[in-house]
């Protein structure tokens, strides 16, 4: 019912997912839970069976999800009690783990990896990584798509294995900002016609059909002889790699999040990377705003300890003028009280003076200097 149902409506879900979910549903989830009935389903029992079948995490969610979906439908159907908590649901996947190295390239590396590509190939990565779209978005652009004048592209349809549909969700028809790759569009436009119905990256013997998304993997190959390859590089990486720099460079959360067409900020999360580089250049400005801190700190407390200092010696000298008299004055406890403490120089000066007798000092009130 499920297969034939939701899986079967074509404008309800995308190809790729189609596809994936019906791979999963056939190859693994009918042979192992197909003979019981839904509520002889236990939440131990399916998740004892993820951890055992299943190595990485990211598939172990996702094969949750097809089955928590299953349960859905079911209930929509009356054949799953409604509010009730699929068995799947409950399953546990234990800490979020990563099969390959979670990283993406540098600015620098990214550099020599493109200057090895050769067009149309470079564009369409430069395309991936000025816009953040996705490697299917940006081989699914026509012509009429592409707006030279506001240098934008509008997307509108994807092309997976030359497979022409919708965007993968509603979230992903956006608008995107081409930046300096305006002028290299505007040269390509000039050269291939800008037939609105024509498709910006063609196939040169076929050009009424879109370029295969394949076609542009020798990422690897130039990786590679750049030595810079890893696991999980590819097209997709340059579009991590778009989230991550436009939150370095001072874009928000929220910005990158409706650039890259994501549903909530839990999957820009996953796509951002702080590399050790950065985090070397923002403990650096910590440090600087800190140090600059600390030194003020110093400063204010040294200046309050100096007043103190010379608000203790008038105090000395108004009540025990006589002593003080004969006294030498003592030098201030570092040089800068030297050039602070005028008031209490000029007040023993004062008294030494005589001047002090002249006011009545000397017939006991110091509140008469």
């Amino acid at each position: 019912m499920y297969e034939d149902g939701y899986l079967g409506r074509e404008n309800q879900i995308s190809k790729p997912t189609r596809e994936k979910e019906t791979f999963y549903l056939n190859a693994y989830i009918v042979p192992r839970w197909g003979k019981l009935r839904l509520n002889q389903i236990q939440p131990k029992a399916v998740e004892d069976w993820l951890h055992t079948t299943f190595d990485s995490w990211w598939t172990m969610h996702g094969v949750r999800a097809i089955m928590s979906r299953i349960f859905y439908y079911a209930e929509g159907h009356g054949l799953w009690e409604e509010g009730r908590r699929s068995p799947a649901s409950k399953a546990k996947l234990g800490k979020k783990r990563h099969k390959y190295e979670r990283r993406i390239l540098s600015f620098e590396e990214t550099a020599r990896v493109l200057a090895r590509l050769e067009e149309p190939n470079r564009l369409i990565i430069e395309t991936c990584i000025a816009t953040g779209a996705r490697i299917s978005e940006v081989v699914g652009l026509k012509w009429k798509y592409v707006n030279l004048e506001a240098g934008t592209i509008k997307v509108e349809q994807r092309v997976w294995h030359q497979d022409i549909g919708p965007p993968k969700s509603e979230d992903s028809r956006r608008t995107l900002g081409l930046g300096d790759l305006v002028a290299r569009f505007r040269a390509k436009a000039v050269n291939d016609g800008t037939d609105p119905e024509a498709w910006v990256f063609h196939q040169k013997r076929a050009p009424e059909k879109p370029l295969w998304d394949s076609g542009v993997r020798d990422a690897h190959q130039a990786a590679e002889a750049e030595g810079c390859d890893f696991p999980g590089l590819g097209p997709h990486s340059f579009r991590r790699a778009n989230i991550t720099w436009r939150q370095e460079v001072g874009g928000s959360a929220i910005e990158a999040q409706k650039i890259a067409g994501h549903r909530d900020l839990e999957m820009t999360s996953e796509y951002t990377f702080v590399a050790s580089e950065r985090q070397n250049e923002l403990s650096g400005e910590f440090s600087k705003n800190w140090c600059r801190r600390e030194t003020a700190g110093i400063a204010i407390r040294r200046r309050r300890g100096l007043l103190r200092w010379v608000q203790q010696r008038q105090r000395q000298i108004l009540l025990r003028w006589p002593r003080q008299l004969s006294r030498p004055i003592e030098p201030p406890p570092n040089e800068e009280v030297a050039l602070v403490d005028w008031n209490t120089i000029r007040l023993i000066m004062f008294l030494r003076e005589g001047n002090g007798v002249q006011n009545g000092v000397q017939n006991g009130d110091p509140r008469a200097v």
